[in-house]
């Protein structure tokens, strides 16, 4: 006897037992398939009687041979069993696994079982069918409902971006993954029934039905053993809303205070909520990680891995964005609803964010800046002294020195006096700003009421100014000249 490559007997999807051990130069294989043989040729009364099992001694080693009724089919040895078995256990396991054998194959022969397992079969699968046709009618509901009706009514807007759309998505999409779900249990379960309705797959359904059965036990426990921590989330989640909710009925208090423009404006109030809002949840996110399932697993320690280092690489130019923001923000050089110059965009700015600022241009333009272009550059404000003596503007022209330096000013000044927006305290003043080496420039500076009114304001005063020097003959030198023309350049007259 030499020990040999194990090989499991098995019959009509049940394992029997294992031989470990050649016998007499018969291999473990060998045996197996003597063993089979001898089953499957065992006469129908002698399986009727039922197996059983006599103990004998071969080679100075205990064995047991199995026999139905008086039909021999196999010894089992010593030396087949696994460490820390027994004879006496291994006998009385084969006993009970031939005996649920002899039983399957009584009733597989009796016409009875055999019509019931039919009728089993049609009734499971018309109830399956039936059940396919319902998530096929569920399907379709849910995508009727979902694009005739707004489920999601109230705005969710998060970071300034509205969510509702997006969530009733997802509800829609979770919706229909669960009738997918449904299918898979139901075809599961259909399987599970098909196999036991038969004798001869009866062992198949068994172990596809212990299987979900294990499943869902381990779930539940894995549930059960997870309550402690889901009340731990459960009670930082309800902190983290509540603090949440203080910090909006806080700044909406601001807001409707009459004192709220000398702490804080509007713009810095928006993103200041929004900034301690992000603030909260990361930290609700932190002190919650070790409470949620399963964040001690592997899995979940490489995924927050790999998402660390994502952030880490991408959010260098988000961060250099946000601190600028902040700088713009928090300086109060600026304000939605002012009129600015910031680069080559001017307009209207609508809006202060953490990331950029947005203008409205008098041309209908809506321009995106980043903040931290916005840093590098230089910035001007119309807006922010106009409510004392108004917002500053100028316009300047090149006129020959041929031409007196008090006609000039006499001509901006009734330009600018003739224009309907221009103030006229304080009064419009010009500047002579540079004696060039064809002619002078000469600069109007006047103040108006409505700096979002710029370009409509400099339209009319520079159609004054051209009329006014027109009728006096006056040329505006530009563009330069090399020499005197011979005649003036002028403007046809109307």
């Amino acid at each position: 006897m030499s020990s040999a490559d194990e090989a499991t007997l098995s019959i009509w999807q049940r394992d029997i037992t294992t031989f470990r051990v050649n016998i007499a130069g018969v291999t473990a294989q060998e045996r197996v398939d003597y063993a089979l043989s001898r089953i499957e040729s065992t006469p129908p009364i002698e399986l009727h009687k039922g197996p059983r099992s006599v103990y004998k001694t071969q080679d100075d080693e205990a064995s047991v041979g199995f026999y139905f009724g008086d039909h021999f089919i196999f010894y089992l040895r010593e030396g087949d069993l696994a460490p820390g078995q027994s004879l006496k256990e291994e006998e009385e396991k084969i006993l009970t696994k031939l005996t649920a054998y002899a039983e399957a194959q009584a009733r597989q022969r009796e016409p009875r079982r055999i019509l019931i397992g039919i009728v089993a079969f049609l009734v499971f699968t018309v109830i399956f069918v039936l059940c396919m046709v319902i998530l096929a009618f569920y399907r379709r509901w849910i995508e009727r409902l979902f694009s005739k009706e707004k489920i999601v009514d109230k705005k969710i807007v998060i970071l300034g971006v509205d969510f509702s759309s997006h969530i009733a998505e997802m509800i829609k999409r979770g919706l229909l993954t669960l009738s997918w779900v449904c299918l898979a249990v139901l075809s599961y379960i259909y399987v599970v029934l098909l196999l036991r309705a038969f004798p001869y797959t009866e062992v198949w359904g068994q172990k596809l039905g212990r299987k979900v059965i294990g499943l869902i036990g381990d779930l539940l426990l894995g549930v059960l053993r997870s309550i402690p921590d889901l009340f731990t989330l459960l009670v930082i989640y309800v902190i983290i809303r509540s603090l949440i909710n203080l910090v909006k009925y806080t700044f909406e208090g601001m807001e409707g205070s009459k004192r709220r423009g000398r702490w804080m404006d509007e713009d810095t109030r928006k993103a200041t909520k929004r900034v301690l809002i992000i603030l909260i949840w990361v930290f609700g996110v932190v002190v919650a990680y070790p409470y949620i399932p399963g964040s001690d697993s592997e899995a979940f320690k490489g995924i927050s891995v790999l998402l660390g280092l994502m952030v880490s690489l991408g959010s260098t130019g988000l961060v250099n964005q946000i601190m600028a923001g902040f700088v713009v923000l928090y300086s109060g050089a600026m304000r939605s609803g002012e009129y600015v110059h910031m680069g080559d965009v001017e307009g209207t700015l609508t809006e202060v964010g953490l990331l950029s600022c947005k203008v409205l241009t008098p041309r209908g333009e809506y321009v995106s800046i980043p903040n931290a272009v916005i840093m590098n550059g230089k910035t001007v404000n119309y807006s922010r002294l106009a409510k004392k003596d108004g917002a500053v503007f100028a316009t300047s022209i090149t006129i020959g020195y041929d031409t007196p330096w008090k006609t000039v000013h006499r001509l901006m000044q009734d330009a600018a006096s003739n224009t309907t927006q221009i103030k006229d305290s304080p009064k419009p003043r010009i500047i002579q700003e540079e004696l060039g080496d064809f002619a002078v420039k000469y600069t109007l500076v006047f103040n108006v009421d409505d700096p979002q009114r710029k370009p409509a304001i400099l339209t009319e005063v520079h159609t004054k100014i051209q009329d006014g020097f027109a009728r006096e003959g006056i040329q505006i030198m530009s563009p330069h000249f090399n020499m005197q023309p011979e005649d003036p350049v002028l403007p046809p007259r109307d």
